[in-house]
């Protein structure tokens, strides 16, 4: 399945905002629930990360959902 430039625009906006938190991708997949492999497939495009996870992922940061739909420096 070809993955979509906005997956991968969300991926990385997703990491940016976890470095921007100083937190590793091991610590975030942990407040998630989801393993360090599958938050590496969300950063990078692979897979496209559930509404609801998006949503967690916004309360766990404490960012609005919008944050992650921004293009990414």
């Amino acid at each position: 399945m070809e993955k979509t430039g906005s997956v991968v625009m969300i991926g990385k906006c997703i990491a940016n905002a976890r470095l921007e938190m100083n937190l590793s991708r091991r610590d975030l997949a942990g407040m998630l629930g989801v393993s360090c492999e599958q938050m590496e497939k969300y950063e990078a495009g692979k897979d496209p990360m559930p509404a609801g996870r998006l949503y967690q992922l916004s309360e766990v940061l404490g960012l609005p959902v919008t944050e992650f739909f921004k293009q990414p420096n």
